[in-house]
This record gives structure tokens, C-alpha cells and sequence, in this order.
């Protein structure tokens, strides 16, 4: 059986009003992939399945302008 949280779940207070209207919810996981890319995906429940519904991949640097992180 495979899992369909895999990823981290994004912390609600990195999720910007902006980043919400861009992908049409705030509830938003992450799987950190080789090279510094992540890949942002949601989950879609009813009764009958879950369906993991993939919302973009992107760099490290795209990924941290999105979600406002700092380079320390």
C-alpha cells in the first residue's frame, strides 16, 4: 500500500493569500527531491479514494520565493 502523505505538510503560516489563489488550497505537502527540487502536491479525499493531485516541481530557489524563506 503506498502512502499519499509521503511529503511534509506546509506550515500554514509560510502559506501567503497569494500562494492559496495560486494552487486553489492550503493544504499543501512537499516532497524534497534530488538536487534541492521539490515537488508540491495536495490530497483529494471522498469515501471512496484519495487521489494525490500534483501541483507543480520547482527549484530550491523558486520554492523558497514562493513560500517567502530566507537564506540564512
Amino acid at each position: 500500500m503506498m502512502n499519499p502523505s509521503f511529503g511534509d505538510l506546509i506550515l500554514r503560516k509560510y502559506i501567503s493569500k497569494g500562494v492559496v489563489q495560486r494552487y486553489g488550497t492550503d493544504k499543501i505537502l512537499r516532497v524534497e527531491l534530488v538536487g534541492y527540487w521539490r515537488l508540491l502536491y495536495t490530497l483529494i479525499v471522498n469515501e471512496v479514494r484519495i487521489i494525490a493531485f500534483v501541483l507543480e516541481y520547482m527549484d530550491h530557489d523558486k520554492y523558497n520565493k514562493i513560500f517567502s524563506y530566507r537564506k540564512k
